[in-house]
């Protein structure tokens, strides 16, 4: 009785979707967790930033787990359907871009409930830079192309 009751429950959360709102700032580059209404989240946002949320990033199991873009006042909110979210310790890897600013790539906990959270992510101007993709992804790519060569090209 009690795994089936403890299925259920796992069942039903894996449906609910983590959403954790936030906001893009001029400031230091990188992102912090801040009670609602904190001095940082009230600040004039940057809007057309592009947000990702990537899961085990340092893995082969890496996925882009939410996408995002800010408003005209910087808002973005990131959902996440996968299962865990926020309450299971793993590595997220927040990364965000925009033109005339510094690309920032910060690791992140998430909040174990985040009502009543905002996430402030602070980018300073500057030259921005395509997000890197981890070394474990060009370790494997180069080993494979050991035995082809023509893995990951774009010709015949």
């Amino acid at each position: 009785m009690v795994h089936m009751m403890l299925a259920c429950a796992l069942a039903c959360a894996a449906g609910c979707a983590y959403r954790l709102e936030g906001r893009v700032v001029e400031g230091f580059g990188g992102a912090s967790v801040v009670r609602e209404g904190d001095e940082e989240a009230r600040k004039s946002g940057i809007p057309g930033v592009t947000i990702e949320l990537v899961r085990d990033a340092g893995t082969m199991n890496r996925a882009v787990a939410a996408r995002a873009t800010s408003d005209s006042s910087g808002r973005f909110e990131l959902e996440i359907d996968g299962f865990g979210a926020g309450w299971m310790q793993e590595s997220w890897l927040l990364r965000a871009r925009r033109n005339g600013f510094e690309t920032v790539e910060q690791e992140v906990d998430l909040p174990g409930d985040p009502k009543g959270r905002v996430m402030v992510l602070g980018m300073a101007r500057g030259k921005s830079r395509p997000f890197r993709e981890p070394e474990t992804s060009r370790r494997i790519l180069d080993e494979v192309r050991e035995y082809d060569r023509g893995v990951g090209s774009l010709g015949p």
